[in-house]
């Protein structure tokens, strides 16, 4: 077995069991860290395919958004009791079947797939290609997307210090 195959394993299998432990767990705080666990698996393999710039992308918006959306949980969940927030799952059995068909078929529907491997054309898949067209092209989505996440952070915020009186 070479060592990029044993290594892209490693990132699947990673993937694979924070992915089934999200759905296992009943704890919101050790769903969302396996969540980041399975994001960061999903990164490496991004990286083993030369998309260092998706990979990139995936840790700082993807993990980093997670995390913070851990914070905004707990301030918004205002937990009086001292218990950590619990999730009760009670379709486990329907969800596992799921889980096994849609894998079934998904590893059927992939399985007679050959996949060819292109050249890179002239640099199209590049950091420094993808730059110049977020700054030059979609200059405007690019801004208006940042506008908006800046919003939605200040709403945040401003409804989590919210006092409520009772």
């Amino acid at each position: 077995m070479e060592f990029t195959n044993f290594i892209s394993y490693f990132f699947i299998a990673i993937v694979v069991v924070a992915s089934s432990g999200i759905f296992l767990t009943k704890n919101v705080l050790y769903a969302a860290l396996l969540l980041v666990f399975s994001m960061l698996g999903l990164a490496g393999i991004y990286v083993l395919l030369n998309a260092e710039f998706v990979a990139v992308t995936q840790i700082m918006i993807y993990v980093g958004g997670v995390l913070v959306l851990v914070v905004f949980a707990i301030m918004l969940a205002h937990n009086y009791s001292g218990k950590p927030l619990v999730v009760e799952n009670n379709n486990l059995k329907l969800g596992l079947f799921t889980v096994v068909l849609f894998v079934g078929v998904v590893g059927y529907s992939i399985s007679g797939v050959h996949y060819a491997v292109q050249k890179e054309q002239d640099g199209a898949n590049s950091v420094e290609a993808i730059g110049v067209q977020l700054i030059s092209r979609n200059l405007l989505s690019f801004e208006l997307i940042a506008v908006f996440l800046l919003v939605s952070l200040v709403g945040a915020i401003y409804f989590a210090s919210k006092i409520r009186k009772t």
